[in-house]
Parts: structure tokens; C-alpha cells; sequence
């Protein structure tokens, strides 16, 4: 039988069920916005190093295309440019708006000129790097002021008086051998620069508040969605746990209604051949008891059948009661053949049959399973004699194994009928004086009700062997 756990139909607490969806929802909008910052912020340095990129390319257009018109203008007069005209030829792009001053650095990084006059100046080697890959490029330093940059104090040294410095570097190339002739760093007014990074940081701020808000509607829509159909779906499982739990107590209660059917249908089983037994003796009582000793012998075996009759009832009244309320009795696998064989040991001294208990290894059984053990050997070995003649023997059997019990009814009879293995454990018409040929089907149910199995292991003219499997205790 299928068992429930307890706490399967029992409802959760209304105040975790209200709190699980609060926490869900803040820790997943929680996420969600750190997605979208972490996105952002990436998105604001690509957006950053593109207007720095474009203000150097800018500038470096402007620088080659002053130095391919000073180096036409010597060319039409047919001489070489000196190196001396390039820093003039720069001068020209001073004239930008923004520029507050420039230098010119020879290819070994020395500072060649500059204006304002610097006394000294050098680039970073990380610097010279990019610039020997032909790359310009530009940065937004600290706020300088004017007069600062013309006594030549390096921006670093700057303060937050003044206005953004935008530091942009680009390459030289020498005329004729298209190599790296040195570099230009201009110092302009970053303030533009500025401006738009802060316009770029604005949009990408109300763009993110957006995505968060957009986005975060969209996901307590879906949540609120999501967990309506969780509570729905909650809901239908209580109401199947409490369906199922109330179809477990019936399914018990219908097991134990079941086995107190098939105890009551091995009572009313074996009172009939006592009941047939005492009915023949009162048909001949006082004929048998005029005889003298052939009454005596026929009060004794009427005396014999109420004793019976009276064990029978009791046994079956304790397996009745171990079933409505529960036994704690514990019996050994061995006692238990022993109580059997007792009680039917007188029937198989009247056959003449020897009855032998042989144990081959032991175990505990809890009182019900021991209990309905009972009653199933006591119904084989009553057969097993019953089968028998005169000088044979029954045997009853007690192995143990690692978790079962087995015990085996071996008789020397004729074995059975042809159509008793056909329809083994089924009620069918019995030949037996007084049988009702429900014998085996009862025993077979009530083995079934003790958590076990009884089968048949051998039935030929020598003799049948029925084996009954019952869980150990423990």
C-alpha cells in the first residue's frame, strides 16, 4: 500500500507563500538592472574612446594635410623641406580654435619645440608604442589653468580651477622614408569635449532608467503572471495531497476491512468439520452412549472438537483485535511453528501421522505477521495431515534469510488433484467430507495480508510441499 507523507497535504504558511514573490521579484529586477548598468557602463567607455578617437583623427587629418601643402610648396620651388620648417608648418594649425599649445618630440622622445617654450617635456613610453603603429590618439586630462600652460607646469600638476585640458597626440612621418619622424602633442580646451561626454552620459543614463523601467514592468508582468499560475497550480496540488491522503485512509481502512473478511472467512473455514463432527455425534449420542465404550470414546471426541472449537475462536478474536488497534507482540519464526504444531499435534496422533518441526534458522516477527502466520500453517499442516496415511509424516520447516522468514509444509500424501494445480489458490468445490474447498484461497489471501507470499513448491505422488515468505522483523 502506497504511503503519503504527512506533510505533503499540509498548506504552506500564508506569510512564506506572500514573501516568496516579493523576493523573487526584487532579487531578479535587482539583476536585471545590473545587467543593464554593467552594459551601460561598457557601452559609456566605447562611447568615450570614440569621441576621444574622433578628436585625434580629426586633428591628424588637419596635421598631413598642412604638412602634404608645406611639402608641394618646397616641391614647386624645387627644394627639400628642412626639418626646421616642420615646427612652423604645425604652427599653422594652432590657429584651431581650442588650441592652447603645442610640441613637437623628436623620434628618440626628446622635446624638440614648443609653445609656449617648455624647458622640459616628455611622452610615456606606452605612448610611443601606439604611436609607432601610426595611431592617434587623444585623452581628457585634469583642469588647467591658461597661465599655467604658458609658464609650461605639466597638467598633472593641474587643478580644478581652470578649464578640462584635452590632450591629443598625433604622429609625424618623415617625407620621403613614410617612418615615424617624431610626434605632436597638442594641449587644447577640453570643455567641448567635455560638454559631449556629459550629453553622452546623460542619454545613456535616461536610456538605462528607461531599459530598467521597461524592462522591469515587463518582468513583474510576467512574475505576477508566473506566480498566479504557481498559486493555481498550488492550490490543485492541496486539493489532490488532501484527495489522496483521505484515498490513503480509505485504501488502509479498506486493507484492514479486507483481512478482517478473509480472518473471518478462516474461522467460519475451520468451524465446519468440528461443527460437522459435533453434529454427527449428537445424531448418535445416546445410541453410541448406550454402548458403553464407544460412547465414552464419542464424548471424548466431542470434547476434543469443543476444545477446538474454542482455540479456533480465540486465536481468531486476538488476530482480530492485533488488527483494528495494533499489536506490539513479538514472536520468534520458531515459536510460531511450535504453537501451530501444539495445537494440531492431537489431530495427528488420531491419523496416525507424525508431526516434526525442523529449524533450519530463526528470526522475529512482528505479533500481526506472526499472528496471520498462524493461521495459514495451521490450514496447510491440518491439509498436510489430512493428505496423509498412517505412518507418514508431516514436516514443518523454520529458515531464515537475510530479511524473510520461510517456513515449508511437506506431507507424503498423494500429492494434489489435477484440478487443485489448475485453480491453485482458488475456491473451487472440495472432496474432502465437510471441505468447503475455500481452504487454500483463504490461506494464500491471509499470506497476502501478512506482507508475504505462499506458494506451491512440489506436489507429486510422494508427496507436496507449500512454502510461505514473510518479512523479518527488523
Amino acid at each position: 500500500m502506497i504511503r503519503f507523507p504527512s506533510t505533503l497535504a499540509q498548506p504552506l504558511s500564508s506569510t512564506r507563500i506572500r514573501r516568496v514573490p516579493v523576493v523573487v521579484t526584487v532579487v531578479t529586477l535587482g539583476i536585471f538592472a545590473a545587467f543593464v548598468a554593467v552594459v551601460t557602463l561598457r557601452l559609456r567607455a566605447h562611447l568615450h574612446d570614440q569621441v576621444l578617437s574622433r578628436e585625434a583623427e580629426s586633428l591628424l587629418a588637419v596635421v598631413r594635410l598642412q604638412q602634404r601643402l608645406a611639402e608641394e610648396e618646397w616641391m614647386r620651388l624645387g627644394l627639400t623641406q628642412p626639418s626646421d620648417d616642420r615646427f612652423s608648418t604645425l604652427l599653422l594649425t594652432t590657429r584651431l580654435r581650442g588650441v592652447l599649445s603645442l610640441r613637437l618630440y623628436e623620434p628618440t622622445g626628446q622635446l624638440r619645440e614648443a609653445l609656449p617654450a617648455v624647458s622640459d617635456a616628455m611622452l610615456p613610453l606606452s605612448d610611443w608604442f601606439r604611436l609607432e603603429r601610426g595611431e592617434a590618439f587623444a585623452r581628457l586630462g585634469a583642469h588647467q589653468p591658461v597661465l599655467d600652460l604658458i609658464d609650461g607646469r605639466d597638467p598633472v600638476e593641474a587643478t580644478e580651477t581652470g578649464p578640462p585640458v584635452l590632450e591629443v597626440i598625433v604622429p609625424l612621418e618623415e617625407p620621403l622614408l613614410h617612418e615615424l619622424g617624431g610626434a605632436a602633442q597638442y594641449l587644447m580646451d577640453g570643455q567641448p569635449v567635455q560638454d559631449e561626454l556629459a550629453e553622452v552620459d546623460r542619454g545613456l543614463v535616461q536610456q538605462a532608467v528607461l531599459a530598467v523601467a521597461g524592462g522591469g514592468v515587463v518582468i513583474v508582468a510576467l512574475l505576477v503572471w508566473a506566480f498566479s499560475r504557481l498559486g493555481e497550480a498550488r492550490r490543485e496540488l492541496e486539493s489532490r495531497s488532501e484527495d489522496l491522503a483521505r484515498a490513503n485512509q480509505e485504501l488502509l481502512f479498506a486493507a484492514k476491512t479486507s483481512a478482517v473478511g478473509a480472518i473471518s472467512a478462516h474461522l467460519i473455514h475451520g468451524l465446519k468439520n468440528p461443527l460437522a463432527g459435533l453434529e454427527g455425534f449428537v445424531k448418535a449420542g445416546p445410541t453410541s452412549h448406550a454402548g458403553g465404550n464407544d460412547g465414552g470414546d464419542a464424548w471424548q471426541v466431542a470434547a476434543e472438537t469443543t476444545r477446538r472449537l474454542r482455540a479456533l475462536i480465540n486465536e481468531v478474536v486476538v488476530v482480530l483485535r492485533d488488527e483494528t488497534v495494533g499489536g506490539t507482540l513479538v514472536l520468534t519464526a520458531q515459536e510460531v511453528a511450535e504453537h501451530v504444531c501444539e495445537d494440531v499435534r492431537a489431530d495427528a496422533e488420531r491419523a496416525g501421522v507424525n508431526l516434526q518441526v525442523k529449524v533450519l534458522g530463526g528470526g522475529d516477527l512482528d505479533g500481526r505477521t506472526a499472528n496471520l502466520a498462524g493461521l495459514v500453517l495451521r490450514n496447510l499442516v491440518t491439509n498436510a495431515i489430512e493428505a496423509s496415511r498412517t505412518g507418514q509424516q508431516v514436516t514443518l520447516t523454520v529458515a531464515a534469510g537475510s530479511t524473510t522468514i520461510e517456513y515449508e509444509v511437506m506431507d507424503q500424501g498423494p500429492g494434489l488433484p489435477d484440478e487443485v494445480r489448475r485453480a491453485l489458490f482458488q475456491p473451487l468445490h472440495s472432496s474432502k467430507p465437510g471441505g468447503g474447498g475455500i481452504g487454500l484461497a483463504l490461506s494464500h489471501q491471509l499470506a497476502r495480508h501478512a506482507g508475504g507470499q505462499l506458494e506451491l513448491m512440489a506436489s507429486v505422488p510422494g508427496g507436496s510441499t507449500f512454502r510461505l515468505t514473510l518479512p523479518r522483523k527488523g
